[in-house]
C-alpha cells in the first residue's frame, strides 16, 4: 500500500484505523465522571456522548447544572414535553427520581439514544443528589438540636444568633416558626423528602429547611408573603408522608411573626398553640400570656423571684410533710372551682377552705384578688418551666 493510500485510509502502513469511542468507553466515562465531578461532570460526559446539549432542572425551573454552561433553556418547553411525552419535538425530557418522588428534570436536544446512556445518566444523577440529602440531613439534626436549646432556653441569645447565622437565618430579623404534627402517623410514615435541590447543589443554607424535634416537624422562616404557601406545602408533604392516615389530623401551627432568638421562642409557643387548637394549617386564635412571657423571657432573677413567691407554702411543705403547694396549683389550674379542686385531689370541702386560709396567711395573699393571682399563677409557670428545662 501507498503512502498516501495508507493516509486514506485513516494511519500508517500495516496500523489498524482510528475508530470512535466505542459505548463501553462511553459508559465508563460517564460513570468517572459521575466519581470525580458530581453534576457538572456527569453533564459534560453526557453531552459530549451524545453529541446534543443536556440540562438538569429542579421541578421549579432552576437549572441545576447545564452543557454548555451558559445553554439557554426554556423551562416551560421542557415541561411540556415532560408532560405530554411528545415523540415529534426534538428533545428529550425524562424524570429524576429518588425513593419514588421526581426531585427534577433531565433534558437533551436530541430524540436519539443509540447507546441508552441517558438512564444511566438519570441513576447518576439520582446517586449524586441522595449525596447531597444524607449532607442536608445531618446539617437538620444540627438545627433541630439547636431550635431545642433556643426553645427551652439552654443556650444564651447571643450565642444562638451566631450560631444560627451558617443556616441562613438571621438571628436579629423577623421570623414565624411553623410546627407540623400528625398524631396518627407511626413512625415509618414520618420520612419527609422535601427540601430545596436547587440549595443543595450551590451549597448554600435552604431556605425551607426542616427539623424534626421529636414527632414535630419545625420550620423557621421568613416572615413575609410566602409564610401561608409555605405552610400548605408543608402539611400537603406531611399528608403524603402518612399515606392511608386520617387527613383531618394532620396539623401545621403557624406562629406570630417576632424578632430575635427570644422571639423564635414566642413564635413556637404560638405555634403550638395553633397546632393543639385543631387540623389543617391555623395561626393562634388565643394565646397564653403567661406561658409566652416565662418562654421569651431568659432572666435567672424571675426563678429567683417566683421562688420567693412560693418560697413560704415549699418551706412549710417541707417542714410539715403537708401539701398546700400542690392544693394552690391545683385549684388555681380549675379555675378556683370548690367542687373541681375537692374532686382532683380527693379531699373534703373543709379540708380545702382550711388549706385555703393556710395559704393566704403564709403568702400575706388573697386568693380572690386579681393582681395576687396573676402573680401566682406567672410564678407557677416560671418554676414549671425551669424545672423542664433543669430535668428536675
Amino acid at each position: 500500500m501507498s503512502a498516501s493510500a495508507a493516509r486514506r485510509s485513516g494511519g500508517a502502513a500495516g496500523a489498524p484505523p482510528e475508530r470512535a469511542p466505542g459505548p463501553d468507553s462511553r459508559l465508563r466515562h460517564l460513570v468517572s465522571a459521575a466519581r470525580s465531578g458530581g453534576l457538572a461532570h456527569i453533564l459534560g460526559s453526557l453531552r459530549s456522548a451524545l453529541s446534543a446539549e443536556v440540562a438538569f432542572f429542579d421541578l421549579t425551573g432552576n437549572v441545576l447544572s447545564s452543557a454548555p454552561a451558559r445553554t439557554l433553556w426554556d423551562f416551560e418547553r421542557v415541561l411540556a414535553v415532560h408532560r405530554s411525552a411528545d415523540a415529534s419535538a426534538p428533545l428529550t425530557v425524562l424524570p429524576v427520581d429518588i425513593d419514588g418522588d421526581t426531585v427534577g428534570l433531565l433534558a437533551a436536544r436530541a430524540t436519539d439514544d443509540p447507546q441508552q446512556l441517558l438512564p444511566v445518566a438519570i441513576d447518576l444523577l439520582a446517586l449524586e443528589i441522595s449525596k447531597l440529602r444524607a449532607k442536608q440531613s445531618g446539617q437538620a439534626q444540627l438545627l433541630a438540636t439547636l431550635l431545642e436549646d433556643i426553645f427551652t432556653k439552654r443556650v444564651s441569645d447571643a450565642d444562638a444568633a451566631a450560631r444560627l447565622a451558617p443556616f441562613g437565618i438571621d438571628g436579629a430579623a423577623r421570623h414565624r416558626v411553623l410546627v407540623g404534627w400528625d398524631p396518627t402517623a407511626g413512625p415509618g410514615r414520618r420520612q419527609l423528602s422535601w427540601g430545596s435541590i436547587d440549595a443543595l447543589v450551590q451549597d448554600r443554607p435552604d431556605p425551607l429547611m426542616r427539623a424534626r424535634i421529636g414527632d414535630q416537624i419545625v420550620m423557621v422562616v421568613p416572615d413575609d408573603a410566602m409564610v401561608q404557601r409555605i405552610a400548605e406545602t408543608l402539611h400537603a408533604h406531611l399528608l403524603g408522608a402518612g399515606r392511608g392516615g386520617d387527613p383531618s389530623s394532620v396539623r401545621v401551627g403557624v406562629g406570630l411573626a417576632h424578632a430575635g432568638t427570644a422571639g423564635l421562642r414566642a413564635s413556637y409557643h404560638e405555634a403550638l398553640t395553633a397546632v393543639h387548637e385543631g387540623g389543617g394549617v391555623r395561626s393562634p386564635k388565643r394565646v397564653d400570656l403567661a406561658g409566652l412571657f416565662v418562654m421569651t423571657n431568659t432572666a435567672d432573677s424571675l426563678r429567683d423571684l417566683a421562688k420567693s413567691i412560693l418560697g413560704p407554702l415549699i418551706d412549710y411543705d417541707r417542714v410539715h410533710n403537708s401539701d398546700l403547694l400542690r392544693t394552690l396549683q391545683v385549684f388555681l389550674r380549675n379555675n378556683r372551682s370548690i367542687q373541681a379542686t375537692t374532686e382532683a385531689l380527693y379531699v373534703h370541702r373543709n379540708t380545702l377552705r382550711y388549706r385555703r386560709g393556710q395559704i393566704e396567711q403564709l403568702l400575706d395573699m388573697d386568693l380572690d384578688d386579681s393582681a395576687h393571682i396573676a402573680n401566682l399563677w406567672l410564678a407557677f409557670a416560671i418554676l414549671d418551666d425551669a424545672n423542664i428545662r433543669d430535668g428536675e
